[in-house]
């Protein structure tokens, strides 16, 4: 009887590289903003003249905290855009993944049997043009082909939807929200919606705690990382999108969690294409 071919995935290694990317830009960001707060109301920033210019509106900032506030956005707007770059990355390995294994059993035996070739050398060999096309789609429209192609559904679509737009308006518009920003039509606002990563003790009696800081653990105890309900900062026209540190870690914590969602969902779609009909 022959042996039905599959395909492994190494979905750990996968979750592995978006994490140690997103802790990178994580801690880059979240220093430096820590750093700006820490520097005194009346310190000289620079002795170059212009250097903390408002490049958008051409005028000198009419105090430090103001200039702080402008480096704090363009903080915020390089960390989501690294960010948001890992992420669409990684539905793009997942596309090549779930496209690969659509192409049936038979020429998967052939393709991933291959010693030092990764997955992107296959999937670029066999579908290039498809590959090509679906890498140059924007962040959400890659969302899209991933759940109408193959049913694999982001978790907190909502929230990603809204980190997009304010990284738009961080990048485009230095962070100032102007009209075609506004998600929020009744508020006249862009909204940014996330969750935020809480530790959670529980206790060898069933008790749920949130760790708050450190405490031992008592023996029969366990720590699980859980997430809030949805947070929402709202940022009306013409105000500054600005994010502190904690914010910006719940922002990251957020994309990850919706990363390691969809690389579950492709082993469970991957396994259905891969199952021998009955």
């Amino acid at each position: 009887m022959n042996q039905q071919p599959t395909l492994t995935l190494n979905t750990p290694a996968l979750l592995g590289e978006l994490q140690q990317r997103f802790k990178a830009t994580c801690d880059r960001v979240v220093i430096a903003l820590a750093a700006i707060d820490r520097l005194q109301d009346g310190a000289e920033l620079s002795p170059v003249p212009g250097v903390f210019r408002r490049t958008s509106f051409g005028e000198e900032p009419t105090s430090n905290l103001e200039s702080r506030d402008d480096c704090r956005s363009w903080l915020a707007g390089v960390g989501l855009c690294e960010a948001f770059e890992s992420f669409g990355i990684l539905c793009e390995d997942a596309w090549r993944m779930l496209a690969l294994a659509n192409q049936g059993q038979v020429r998967l035996e052939k393709l991933v049997h291959v010693e030092e070739v990764t997955l992107r050398d296959i999937a670029d060999a066999t579908i290039a043009d498809k590959c090509k096309a679906f890498d140059r789609f924007g962040i959400i429209k890659k969302l899209d082909e991933l759940e109408n192609g193959y049913d694999v559904k982001p978790a907190w679509r909502t929230e990603l939807e809204t980190l997009n737009a304010a990284r738009n308006c961080l990048t485009h518009r230095s962070g100032i929200v102007e009209e075609d920003d506004v998600n929020d039509t009744a508020g006249q606002c862009l909204g940014v919606r996330y969750r935020a990563a809480v530790l959670v003790l529980t206790e060898p009696d069933g008790k749920k705690t949130v760790l708050r800081k450190r405490k031992v653990v008592k023996k029969g105890g366990r720590v699980s990382i859980n997430f809030t309900d949805p947070r929402e900062k709202t940022f009306q026209i013409g105000e500054q999108i600005l994010f502190d540190p904690q914010e910006f870690m719940d922002l990251l914590h957020t994309l990850r969690f919706a990363g390691e969602e969809i690389l579950k969902g492709i082993n469970v779609r991957i396994n259905n294409l891969l199952r021998p009909p009955s």
